[in-house]
């Protein structure tokens, strides 16, 4: 028996806060969100072409990329997540091999 299902993609604009809602409703261990880039990057990778994934960061540290004006993801998204410790993986549609950037609490982040 196979089993048939569709892959369904947000709209823009209220994708990162709908999915992290879904995430935390289902009790998810790690939201993955996909996007254009290979995660959170050092810089606009549009603006310095030497800018580079940053493998791991904490919400806070998101937290604060996006209050400075990051495009990533959405601010209202991290609360959904942080306050049941789900894991946000942010990932390249185009690249699926790369690592991306995952943001869990600074407790976790040796695991």
């Amino acid at each position: 028996m196979y089993l048939k299902f569709t892959v369904k993609v947000f709209s823009r604009g209220g994708s990162d806060y709908t999915g992290a809602l879904i995430a935390s409703a289902l009790n998810s261990q790690v939201y993955e969100n996909w996007t254009d880039v290979n995660g959170v990057m050092s810089a606009d990778p549009n603006l310095d072409k030497s800018a580079v994934s940053i493998p791991q960061l904490s919400y806070d540290q998101l937290q604060e990329i996006v209050h400075k004006g990051a495009n990533v993801y959405q601010a209202e998204a991290i609360e959904p997540v942080r306050d049941k410790n789900i894991t946000i993986r942010i990932l390249n549609t185009n690249q699926p091999e790369e690592q991306g950037t995952i943001i869990r609490d600074e407790e976790s982040e040796e695991e």
